[in-house]
């Protein structure tokens, strides 16, 4: 199974599983993911965040260094990979089409900007077993007329998508068995025009399959993880007090959609112009109500749908109620922003030319937040880059702010957050010489000012060599862990480390490392536990500097 970036051929598996070394060609570089995900040439090094997808526990990897030419051999972002004899939902046997995403400017797990990995799985139409889905799922899951089935979100997993093509008796079929699913928020959705199936589509260019429907539902327990996380890594319009489920109707020639029976117990959603009042020479439109955290509306309000010149806006009236009207087809950004509030991103909405769809948001009173950077001894730090990651609003929720939150100290070390709802706010920095723990460290917008303090960093080089004295030139990786964790279980959240790829020196230099203990070692690449070799431990005072030789065995 192989994973393509670029003209690099990696084992794709290697990208998720921890402790699993992977031959790669000599212009790639065999370097690690840690739960932080930064790429940092041919390493990864960094802190480790929690891990909602399963295949990704441990978050080692492998990803491909800059070629000679200076194009980082991860700038293809999508590669498919096929796995004849996988192991399928619910433990069967089946042929499964895996696509691996990479994403490179993905922000901190949605919310942040350092690059990820995800993962994507799907298959075709056979049989699916998956369980903790709602009762009644599988029935309609499994329908004849299923052609295609895929998870996501990249981030967490647990929402199932299955694609369907028939007529509209075999609709009204999959009607009657989704009005037997017990979910929560169940709606039936209609929409305009024909629709691609989106797994058949990535996995064979060459073709496009038409959909007439679409089933998606949650494993809530993987909902339920997502929400809890507070790091927008639900998908946009998954907020609330339980996971969506919907059955989606495409309604063109194929299907007749007033013959069909609607269950009374259904709700419809139909996001038709025609049905809700528009014509077809108004365009797409979007329609919806702007309020604030006490459920107040908001006039004034400016919804900005897109940019540059295909941006259309709109504004709420003395109700909080706006329409948008000739919103051209493609997918955009939806920008939602209040004289007093802090602005809000309700991420991107896709658009035909006959789309009507609402769109509802609320905004929280902004805050405005003095902050201090200083070093451990409390002096201030000028020109340090920080940026804002994670906004939670009072009530605890992520709160998706809109643009970019990134500040340099002045000569006192200070700056002000601004268009930040009041709450918690998490940072990070990447200033080199100095080290913030972004992941354990939390603030409340009620501190004046928040001090946020970075503790200097040291360097080690380490290099590689056989028993007689030859360095080792290729194919290795070395690795370092704080002291006392144990690789095989995994880091725990909040510690620091990553691994890289050797260089034709036989040596990698990681920068940037905190105070502290680590443990440092190395192995071939491919290669088995076995031959790692003996562990050094070198401690990190900040400011200095250190040189680790490890012998091959």
């Amino acid at each position: 199974m192989l994973a393509i970036w670029s003209g690099c051929h990696v084992p794709a598996r290697c990208v998720f599983l921890r402790g699993v070394s992977c031959h790669v060609p000599a212009r790639c570089g065999a370097g690690a993911m840690s739960p932080r995900g930064e790429f940092l040439n041919n390493a990864t090094t960094g802190l480790r965040k929690p891990a909602w997808k399963r295949p990704m526990t441990g978050g080692r990897g492998v990803v491909c260094q800059p070629s000679p030419g200076g194009v980082p051999c991860f700038k293809l972002r999508i590669a498919v990979s096929r796995q004849p004899l996988a192991t399928g939902i619910g433990g069967q046997s089946m042929e499964m089409t895996m696509l691996r995403i990479l994403l490179i400017a993905f922000s901190l797990l949605v919310a942040m900007v350092t690059p990820a990995s995800a993962l994507i799985t799907g298959g075709k139409d056979e049989p699916v077993k998956v369980r903790g889905l709602p009762d009644g799922s599988l029935p309609l899951a499994n329908l004849k007329t299923r052609i295609a089935w895929w998870e996501g979100p990249p981030f967490g997993g647990g929402q199932y998508h299955f694609e369907y093509s028939g007529t509209t008796s075999d609709l009204q079929a999959a009607i009657d068995l989704f009005a037997q699913v017990d979910s929560d928020r169940k709606q039936l959705i209609v929409r305009s025009g024909v629709q691609n199936s989106f797994w058949l589509k990535l996995t064979d260019k060459t073709k496009r399959q038409t959909i007439d429907w679409q089933f998606m539902v949650w494993r809530p327990s993987n909902w339920q993880q997502l929400r809890g996380a507070k790091a927008g890594l639900l998908p946009p319009g998954e907020e609330g007090d339980a996971p969506k489920t919907e059955l989606v109707v495409y309604v063109s020639e194929r299907i007749e959609w007033k013959s069909l029976v609607i269950p009374p117990t259904l709700t419809v959603v139909d996001e038709r112009l025609e049905s809700n009042g528009l014509s077809l020479d108004q365009g797409a439109a979007l329609e919806g109500h702007i309020h604030d955290s006490e459920g107040g509306a908001i006039a004034g309000a400016t919804i900005t749908i897109g940019k540059d010149t295909n941006q259309i806006t709109a504004t709420s009236d003395a109700e909080g109620a706006f329409l948008a009207t000739q919103i051209p087809a493609g997918t955009h950004r939806v920008v939602v922003a209040a004289h007093g509030f802090a602005s809000k991103d309700k991420y991107y909405h896709p658009f035909t030319k006959s789309t009507f769809k609402t769109l509802d948001a609320t905004l929280a009173k902004a805050a405005k937040v003095p902050v201090r950077v200083v070093d451990d001894q409390g002096k201030p730090l000028d020109g340090v880059e920080i940026r804002v990651t994670v906004c939670l609003d009072r009530s605890g929720d992520f709160y998706r702010v809109a643009g970019e939150h990134q500040y340099t100290s002045d000569a006192s070390g200070e700056f002000v957050v601004t268009d930040v709802p009041h709450g918690k706010l998490k940072f990070s920095s990447r200033t080199q010489g100095y080290y913030y723990n972004s992941v354990l460290n939390e603030h409340d917008t009620a501190e004046s000012p928040i001090v946020l303090t970075l503790s200097p960093t040291g360097t080690v080089k380490v290099s590689v060599a056989t028993a007689d004295g030859q360095p080792v030139t290729s194919k290795y990786i070395v690795e370092i862990d704080e002291a006392g964790i144990d690789s095989a279980k995994g880091a725990p959240v909040g510690s620091w480390g990553g691994s890289a790829n050797i260089g034709a020196d036989g040596s990698y230099t990681f920068k940037n490392v905190p105070t502290g203990e680590y443990i440092i070692s190395g192995k071939p690449n491919p290669g088995r536990s076995a031959d790692r070799t003996d562990p050094a431990t070198v401690h990190i005072k900040g400011n200095d500097q250190h040189h680790v030789k490890l012998t091959a065995k």
